[in-house]
């Protein structure tokens, strides 16, 4: 899978975008997608991301964690989770990171789920 960019697939819902903004106190844009929608717009993508080799999906959670919308940084980590299994101590570490970048409850939470199983996957508690 070498050199596949991951693509930019959610849709813009205007009529949704001001009311998620405001739930999270205007602190992130948003594109209007909601979650159970996201998800199932994600699930392709999800199963092709379990092919990819552990440089090609750093580079998958990294594009989609600095894109603008809060929407894509949920992909990216919809997406760690997803591959829990195979990351290793790298993605790790740079997941852990990313509860600074744009810290709010709900990436904080989310981030929490990834690395609390990894640690459990991986045995990481012997």
């Amino acid at each position: 899978m070498a050199n596949l960019t991951p693509p930019l697939f959610l849709p813009i819902h205007p009529e949704n975008q001001a009311p998620m903004a405001k739930y999270m106190r205007d602190q992130f844009h948003f594109l209007g997608v909601k979650a159970g929608e996201r998800r199932a717009l994600l699930h392709p993508l999800r199963l092709q991301s379990h092919q990819l080799t552990p440089q090609e999906l750093q580079a998958w959670l990294a594009f989609y964690y600095q894109q603008p919308y809060r929407e894509y940084q949920y992909v990216a980590i919809d997406l760690a989770q997803a591959n829990v299994r195979h990351m290793t101590p790298a993605h790790y570490q740079w997941c852990y990171r990313q509860i600074t970048v744009t810290p709010w409850w709900d990436s904080v939470d989310a981030w929490r789920k990834v690395l609390a199983t990894y640690i459990l996957t991986h045995d990481c508690l012997q």
